[in-house]
C-alpha cells in the first residue's frame, strides 16, 4: 500500500513538474504582456531584468557596430571614426531608452517603434508567440505575425520559479521590414 502512495507522490511531482515546464513561459507572456497594456511600471519593473536587458543590448549593439567598421564598405575613414563615436555614445543611449515605457510600447505592439511613429494603441490585437527553449534557464518568443516582418525576439531567464526579460536580440541587418532598435 506504502508503495503505490510513493510512486502516486512520484507521478503527481513529475506531471507538476512537466506542467510547469510546458505552462510557465506562457504566464511569463501573458504576465508581461498584461503589465503592459495597463501601463503598470512597477509590474513591468518586476518581470524585465532592466540592468542585464541594457548591457545585453549594448555588447550587441558594440558587436554589430565593430563588425560593421572593421569591413568599411567604402574605405572610408570617415565613416570609421563616425562608427567610433557611435560606440562611445552607446552606454547613455540605450540607458536613456530602453525604460518600463518602452519595453511597454515594444510588447503591446509586437514590434519597436518610434515614440513619434505611432499613437498609443492599447486596443491593438493579442499576438501570438513562437516560444523557443535552451534548456531549463532560458527561453525565447518571438511574435508569430507574417505583418511585422523579421520581429525581434524577446529573451527570458528563470528567476526562481518565474521569468525575467533578460535580454532583446534584434534581427540582422538582412531584415527587410527596417524594424530595429
Amino acid at each position: 500500500m506504502s508503495k503505490r502512495i510513493v510512486l502516486a507522490v512520484i507521478a503527481v511531482s513529475l506531471a507538476l513538474v512537466a506542467g510547469w515546464y510546458w505552462a510557465s513561459p506562457y504566464f511569463a507572456l501573458r504576465d508581461l504582456r498584461d503589465a503592459a497594456r495597463s501601463g503598470d511600471v512597477a509590474a513591468l519593473e518586476e518581470r524585465v531584468d532592466f540592468p542585464a536587458l541594457r548591457e545585453n543590448f549594448k555588447r550587441d549593439l558594440r558587436a554589430r557596430m565593430a563588425s560593421e567598421m572593421a569591413a568599411p564598405e567604402d574605405g572610408e575613414g570617415l565613416g570609421v571614426f563616425g562608427a567610433a563615436l557611435g560606440m562611445a555614445m552607446i552606454d547613455p543611449m540605450i540607458d536613456g531608452f530602453l525604460t518600463s515605457e518602452f519595453i511597454g510600447r515594444a510588447i503591446r505592439r509586437g514590434k519597436v517603434e518610434r515614440t513619434g511613429d505611432a499613437e498609443r494603441r492599447d486596443d491593438a490585437p493579442d499576438l501570438d508567440w513562437d516560444i523557443a527553449r535552451s534548456g531549463l534557464d532560458t527561453f525565447s518568443a518571438t511574435p508569430d505575425d507574417e505583418g511585422l516582418g523579421n520581429p525581434p525576439s524577446l529573451v527570458f531567464a528563470r528567476d526562481g520559479l518565474g521569468w525575467r526579460l533578460v535580454a532583446i536580440h534584434i534581427p540582422g541587418p538582412d531584415n527587410a521590414s527596417g524594424q530595429s532598435l
